[in-house]
Order: C-alpha cells, then structure tokens, then sequence
C-alpha cells in the first residue's frame, strides 16, 4: 500500500510539472546529484524532475520538483509513518505562497505567507508541541507590521507588541541586562 501511495505522489507531482524534461526521477542518494551555488545538478547539467528521498522503511522521506536546477513547484516531506510533515511551494528556487508543517499528531507545527520575491508577507504562525500558540506575527513584504505575539509554551505572554511604520511599540520580550532591587542605589 506504502508502494501504491508513493507512485502515486510521484505521478501527480509529474503531471503537475510545466517543463518537458521533468520526467526524470532522482533519488538522493546517487552519486550523480550534486549542489553548487545553489543549483542541483545531475551530472554536469541542472537537473529538472523530481528528487525523492525514502527512510529505510521505504516510506517516503521527501519529493521535491526542480526544473533548470532550482525548486519549482511543490516540496513535500513525511514523517516515517507517512503522515505529511511539511509543504512548500516554489518558483523559480524562491519561497512562494503558504508553506505549512504539521507535528506527528498532524496539528499544525507552523504557517507561513511568502510574497513573489521570498519574503513573509501576511500571518506567520507557529505551534508549540502542545498545541499552544507560540508566535502570532505579519508582515508586510518582509517587514514586520502590526500586532506582533509571542507565548512561552503554558500560554503566557512573552512578547506583545505593534509595529508602526517600522517601530516597535509594547512589551518586546527581552530579558533585563541588570536588577534594580527596590529601595537601593546599587545596580547588581
């Protein structure tokens, strides 16, 4: 059935492919695939078609579609039960769109927005283990703005603040560099 399953993604991932050379399945452990400057190569050329990664249970680990040496499209990976851990989307080797990932118990681990260009734009949220809320952010084509949250994992506020035209205004989270104790004169 994990067979099945796996074939299965493999021909949608394909047929979700716009170049004519996408065809090619790779897995990550030939030899012929190398990183250089960023670009996957097979060979001397840059590789387009997919790169599959598989745990020793053969269940797959990862697929990931490249045309002209760079991430295109849909990035997928897996926990070793086959429950989906995360995924991610690309043109062109850049960040797209809502990228997402799950913890083992298949709740949400994060949720992030990229812009055309790579950088965060709109919500990007983060969860604890637990299911607690551990960062509630937006941002605006890379640039933090608005109301920004973090939690510490039993739900307390670490960091509450709001982004104005670039400044921050609230409770930031950083720890004190030095104790002022009441009715003294010393700093410790």
């Amino acid at each position: 059935m994990k067979k099945l399953l796996s074939f299965i993604i493999i021909l949608a991932i394909l047929a979700s492919c716009t170049s004519e050379d996408t065809d090619r399945i790779v897995l990550t452990t030939d030899t012929n695939i190398h990183l250089d400057n960023g670009e996957l190569f097979y060979k001397t050329k840059l590789f387009s078609g997919v790169l599959i990664d598989y745990y020793k249970n053969d269940q797959v680990k990862s697929t990931v579609i490249y045309v002209d040496g760079r991430k295109e499209g849909e990035e997928q990976s897996f926990y070793e039960n086959g429950v989906l851990r995360t995924k991610r989307f690309y043109e062109k080797g850049i960040k797209v769109g809502t990228h997402q990932g799950w913890w083992p118990d298949n709740h949400h681990k994060f949720v992030y927005h990229f812009d055309e260009e790579g950088k965060y734009h709109g919500s990007v949220m983060e969860w604890y283990a637990n299911g607690q809320l551990l960062k509630s952010f937006r941002f605006n084509h890379g640039k933090e703005e608005g109301k920004q949250q973090l939690f510490r994992s039993d739900g307390t506020i670490r960091a509450n603040y709001e982004v104005i035209k670039g400044e921050r205004f609230g409770l930031i989270g950083l720890k004190k560099c030095y104790t002022i104790k009441k009715d003294s004169t010393k700093i410790y």
